[in-house]
């Protein structure tokens, strides 16, 4: 599809949503793809892929892309690209209003962008974020880049890697960022080239405005 594409596209108003893949995907689209998408606007995600996914678009362009009001689990073993021309890629993007969010990924992610790049995201609203990772995560975003995020605004974070992470960005680049209200871990044993032209570059950015860091 010229203008959207998308491998597996799920969609429920009011209940869960199930989704196991074992297949390889190659999603291109004008506009934005996505290799595996579920929404549920009143129950829960859970996503299992352990096959390859390529997602090119002009626009937005994600490899596994998961939203829900409640529980979000994505867990991957597959090799993930996404790259989009203009716009943001991610390899794993996973967001609920009220909620844990849990991603866990031994998959290799690789990331490119002319905007923004991110290899794993887990946000959430009302609930604890966790994004655990033991694949190659390498992400260039022209604009910023980032290689795992998390964040949970009334909720903890708990960020474990042990794979290596490349970000590479003309702005803002950064390897791990963890971002809550409340307590934040980061436990990390994997190798990080983190490299800006113009901007910061860090590897692990921790911030806790109450909790523990």
């Amino acid at each position: 599809d010229n203008n959207h594409g998308a491998g597996i596209e799920t969609r429920n108003l009011n209940g869960d949503i199930e989704i196991r893949n074992a297949g390889n995907m190659q999603v291109d689209s004008d506009s934005f793809s996505v290799g595996i998408f579920a929404d549920s606007d009143y129950g829960n995600v859970y996503i299992a892929n352990s096959g390859d996914l390529t997602s090119t678009a002009y626009g937005p362009a994600v490899g596994i892309e998961a939203r829900a009001k409640y529980d979000i689990e994505v867990f991957n073993l597959g090799d993930i690209s996404a790259t989009s021309d203009v716009s943001f890629a991610g390899g794993i993007f996973s967001s609920t209003y009220n909620g844990d969010v849990y991603v866990a990924s031994q998959g290799n992610v690789s990331v490119n962008s002319g905007n923004y790049a991110a290899g794993i995201s887990a946000f959430t609203l009302f609930g604890d974020a966790t994004a655990l990772n033991s694949g190659a995560i390498d992400v260039y975003g022209y604009n910023s880049s980032v290689g795992i995020q998390a964040s949970a605004f009334f909720g903890n974070v708990l960020v474990g890697n042990s794979g290596s992470i490349d970000s590479v960005s003309y702005g803002v680049s950064t390897g791990i960022s963890a971002q809550s209200q409340y307590d934040v871990t980061v436990v990390n044993s994997g190798d990080m080239n983190i490299s800006s032209l113009y901007s910061n570059a860090s590897g692990i950015d921790a911030y806790s405005s109450q909790g523990d860091v």
